[in-house]
């Protein structure tokens, strides 16, 4: 054997030797690093687990609701069938507009912002689920029209409006305020949107409990 044949092997093993480290090496790092996403996930599943159940953070299900594998809203939830109503965007701005005082069709298209044939769909479907009712004018020389006048089904959402209102303005501006006042016009305070119970307590969200009514209310409810 040559010396230079020696030295070439030499330099090769000592070339595998280091190939190996390396690899140990990385294969040492990949057990670490698999052993720290375990670690973090599993501390995930355990704040996922107390997240399911946050302190003051979600309201309270009763009995059979209480077993979220079980209990599912479906589509007779409320809030459900009621986006099925006013969900769009389009929806929710005619009934703003509605509660500010416009009646009429090319208002309604105007100030909302929206094509007259989308104005003509989302007042037809308004109409046709009771949160508006039609009544006809005619002005002097023009044909028969129609005027959309919130009803008292309609006249329920002004919550949901105005609540929609404060929200946006505390989270959607720079000021945390919104750009228009909402005030009382007997004394002038301000309105605020608050849950309470019927017996007038505010009421936070973990105490509002959610509960299976009893067979005779359900059947009327339904």
């Amino acid at each position: 054997m040559t010396q230079d044949t020696s030295d070439a092997e030499v330099a090769e093993v000592a070339e595998v030797a280091e190939v190996a480290e390396v690899a140990e090496v990385a294969e040492v790092a990949e057990v670490a690093e698999v052993a720290e996403v375990a670690e973090v996930a599993g501390a995930a599943g355990v704040a996922g687990t107390a997240g399911d159940h946050p302190a003051g953070d979600a309201v309270t299900l009763v009995g059979p609701l209480a077993d979220r594998e079980v209990f599912r809203p479906g589509d007779r939830c409320p809030i459900a069938r009621s986006l099925e109503v006013v969900g769009t965007r389009s929806a929710m701005l005619i009934i703003r507009e509605a509660l500010y005082g416009t009646t009429r069709f090319d208002d309604f298209a105007d100030r909302v912002g929206i094509t007259p044939a989308v104005a003509s769909a989302r007042l037809k479907e308004l109409t046709a689920a009771g949160v508006l009712a039609r009544t006809p004018y005619r002005e002097p020389g023009q044909r028969t029209r129609y005027e959309y006048r919130l009803t008292a089904s309609g006249l329920d959402l002004a919550p949901v409006v105005l609540g929609l209102f404060q929200w946006g303005g505390r989270h959607l501006t720079r000021s945390g305020r919104p750009p228009l006042d909402l005030t009382h016009a007997d004394c002038g305070a301000e309105i605020r949107i608050e849950v309470r119970c019927a017996e007038g307590h505010e009421v936070e969200l973990a105490d509002v409990r959610v509960a299976v009514p009893r067979r005779t209310d359900a059947a009327e409810r339904s």
